[in-house]
């Protein structure tokens, strides 16, 4: 049995991941979206990418996941580490954050 509500971001979200899945995608806004984090956590988020970005500094997967850490903080570091791996990778691919170096 799942222990998921059936509401209809639910399903969107099931449906998003099937395609993902089977197109072998994985966007950093589904990525976010998966881990159900809020409109001011996500704005931290991205007004914290923003300003590295215009200062021209390099972030670390380690840094995101601080920062992921810093404006949620409710999951493991192991939780916070692989998210950050994810958003990075998809991030350099999608090259969402122009100017930004990550290492």
């Amino acid at each position: 049995m799942n222990d998921a509500t059936l509401t209809h971001e639910f399903l969107l979200l099931e449906v998003l991941n099937a395609i993902c899945a089977k197109t072998k995608i994985k966007p950093s806004a589904l990525i976010l979206l998966n881990f159900h984090f809020t409109d001011s956590q996500l704005q931290a988020l991205d007004t914290y990418l923003f300003d590295h970005a215009f200062g021209q500094q390099a972030l670390s997967t380690q840094d995101v996941a601080q920062k992921l850490h810093e404006i949620r903080p409710n999951m493991t570091a192991a939780d916070y580490f692989f998210i950050a791996q994810d958003l990075v990778a998809a991030w350099k691919h999608e090259e969402r954050y122009h100017g930004l170096n990550f290492i």
